[in-house]
């Protein structure tokens, strides 16, 4: 879900890119197509590729069960990259849990990912405060986090919280001067990442499930951080013990 915004459609592209097919859950057809070929020329992907690979299919935030559940279809991972910090729950709350809530009852699906945000464990904590400010979004971030994690338990699924530090500055070729780290759950407040670079994680997971099975972690990009590939860096991050 998401597929049409700038985390989404890189997400999309990555995930083409390893060879998966994806159905890309979207408001606007003909907009999220426009994205996601804008994003598979810059992971070089043929965007003829996408006619064969990505099915786009009707979602909405707000949406009920059914039409939920007819939007995921046969697929095995399910991803939410929506956000709207003015919603004020709607989406960062509400939205994700109720996806994820449905996702996780389905007999076919195996894995759900939610992209989140760093600071959600120390929302009071600079800079993260500032982001609070908008709508309290960092608590309804942990309200969809923790309705993700319950969903995933009940339903014996696994699950992937990614908490990437801020998306906005960082270019695509973030990554040519600033390597991924990742770090355990509540251990941050701050710092920065690409948007491709949270792409190419979460591609990894739906890759190499085990790794990332029944994880939250944060992400962040430093020119100290040595280079691993992503599926090492989800492996050497431990499963979650807390709710």
């Amino acid at each position: 879900a998401g597929a049409s915004g700038k985390t989404g459609r890189r997400i999309v592209a990555n995930v083409v890119k390893k060879g998966a097919r994806v159905r890309a859950g979207c408001r606007n057809e003909s907009s999220a197509r426009k994205a996601v070929r804008e994003a598979l020329r810059v992971v070089k992907v043929d965007e003829s590729v996408a006619d064969e690979m990505v099915e786009y299919v009707p979602f909405q935030v707000g949406d009920d069960r059914d039409k939920i559940s007819n939007a995921i279809g046969n697929a095995t991972a399910v991803v939410s990259a929506l956000g709207d910090a003015l919603s004020f729950g709607r989406v960062d709350g509400f939205g994700i849990a109720a996806l994820m809530r449905c996702a996780a009852e389905l007999p076919k699906v195996e894995q759900l990912i939610v992209v989140s945000s760093i600071g959600v464990g120390r929302p009071f904590a600079f800079p993260a405060a500032i982001l609070n400010l908008f709508g309290g979004v960092l608590l309804w971030k942990d309200f969809s986090e923790k309705a993700t994690r319950r969903a995933a338990r009940v339903h014996n699924k696994s699950f992937l919280i990614v908490r990437p530090g801020g998306l906005e500055r960082a270019p695509d070729n973030f990554s040519d001067t600033h390597n991924l780290r990742l770090n355990p759950r509540n251990s941050l407040s701050g710092g920065v990442c690409s948007k491709m670079q949270i792409a190419e994680l979460i591609a990894a997971a739906i890759s190499s499930k085990s790794a990332s099975a029944n994880k939250t972690i944060e992400a962040v990009a430093e020119t100290s951080a040595p280079p691993k590939d992503m599926t090492t860096l989800l492996s050497e991050i431990a499963a979650d013990t807390q709710p």
